[in-house]
């Protein structure tokens, strides 16, 4: 049974490569992945993003149709030109570790480094780069240019075996997920195939994604660890693990995170995805999450299901924490520009959020009172502040530990997402 499985996986992932594409993504693209790897360095005052190298990895799983990113999402922004006409042909939004990382009070006294990896299509000719950041008013500032041939770049070999979980379609229709183990030994594979399972169920459990789990495809790539478990340093627990996942990430004890993104990628690379989630092997309450970057969990808590739900709102559509407080953050949102997370709002650009989808008879801002539990209004204390962020709902999955609660914000921001890249 088990070689059925790897049989037919292989024969899927031969397959979709010669699937149709649009007239527009074969003009300028291969169906394999250009990866970016770069070090993000700086503080609190500045920063800068370095290249570090250039890789061809086997399989593109994003769309073949949604190549501009409409959506304005992320701190950071990548466009891609093609060199000789200066068409934009690529875009996409993402954030990092490191952005959050100049918002803790150490980085107005330290400097830090952190790895990025970034997936584009890979380009058929020379194209022109550019990446850019936010600043304190959310304004895009230029990072980083620079020119690209493909023809001098090496293709980047990695061997992992991999388990179809749910196959609904090919890669370039549907929402690749790819779960990436951490701290599973060999002896342990029958436990991570097990849990794997479980967070496959789980993370397609609320809706608006339960009902329509046909739009997704999810691997499970078998990478073992040497080490059972993971980085604790609060308990003085360390481990060595496949991508070196580590709770107290920022100083906050459940914050489970990675700082190896180059090893994450390259185990990623095996499969075409658009989306990495890491299982980690402990019971542990905690996970992460950062959009389009990956999201974490752990694989054995009682809370496990609702946390891996909670984090890929993040990761895959952007979403924002809605509670008040328990953030190493200084000051994570400015409160004299608007948030470009869906499902908060400052109020200095409310027309761009939810302010259609309220009924008239609703008080902008909206009182925490009972009589509205249930409504969609706008609601204060949201993302880390009680003053001056407000949230669309009394109470949500992204608030509280409320399974199967996404708000109408948040479900529409998820479902534009998943049209976005299965459409």
């Amino acid at each position: 049974m088990w070689h059925n499985k790897l049989i037919f996986a292989l024969f899927f992932l031969l397959s979709y490569r010669i699937n149709a594409q649009s007239p527009f993504f074969s003009n300028y693209f291969d169906t394999c992945t250009l990866r970016l790897d770069f070090v993000q360095t700086g503080n609190y005052f500045y920063e800068k993003m370095e290249t570090v190298r250039f890789l061809k990895e086997p399989y593109w799983g994003g769309s073949y149709q949604q190549l501009i990113d409409h959506f304005g999402y992320g701190n950071y922004f990548i466009k891609v030109f093609d060199l000789t006409s200066g068409q934009l042909i690529y875009s996409r939004g993402f954030g990092s570790i490191f952005q959050e990382w100049r918002l803790v009070p150490e980085a107005r006294e330290e400097i830090s480094t952190y790895q990025l990896s970034v997936n584009i299509p890979f380009p058929l000719k020379p194209v022109k780069i550019e990446v850019y950041s936010r600043d304190s008013m959310n304004l895009w500032v230029l990072l980083n240019t620079f020119h690209l041939n493909p023809d001098t770049l090496a293709s980047n070999q990695i061997n992992y075996r991999f388990v179809n979980l749910r196959n609904s379609g090919k890669p370039s229709e549907k929402v690749d997920i790819v779960i990436i183990p951490d701290g599973y030994r060999k002896r342990e594979k029958r436990k991570m195939l097990k849990d794997a399972r479980n967070l496959s169920e789980w993370v397609l459990s609320y809706s608006p994604l339960k009902e329509h789990k046909n739009r997704f495809n999810i691997k499970l790539v078998i990478a073992f660890s040497e080490d059972s478990g993971c980085d604790d340093p609060n308990e003085d627990i360390f481990k060595n693990t496949v991508v070196h996942t580590h709770f107290n990430t920022l100083g906050s004890d459940r914050y489970l995170m990675t700082d190896s993104v180059w090893k994450l990628h390259d185990i990623a690379s095996v499969v075409p995805y658009d989306q990495i989630i890491i299982m980690t092997n402990s019971s542990k309450y905690g996970g992460g999450a950062i959009y389009n970057y990956y999201a974490t969990c752990t694989s054995g808590n009682p809370l496990s299901g609702f946390v891996v739900s909670h984090e890929f709102g993040h990761s895959f559509a952007g979403l924002a924490d809605e509670y008040e407080g328990d953030s190493p953050y200084t000051l994570y949102f400015s409160l004299s520009a608007e948030p470009w997370e869906p499902n908060i709002t400052t109020l200095v650009d409310f027309n761009a959020k939810w302010k259609n989808m309220i009924d008239k008879d609703i008080p902008i801002p909206t009182p925490v009172d009972k009589k509205y539990s249930g409504k969609l209004g706008v609601f204060e204390g949201a993302g880390y502040l009680q003053k001056g962020v407000y949230r669309p709902v009394m109470d949500c999955t992204m608030r509280s530990i409320s399974p199967d609660n996404f708000c109408p914000v948040c479900r529409k921001a998820i479902m534009e997402m998943i049209n976005f890249y299965s459409e």
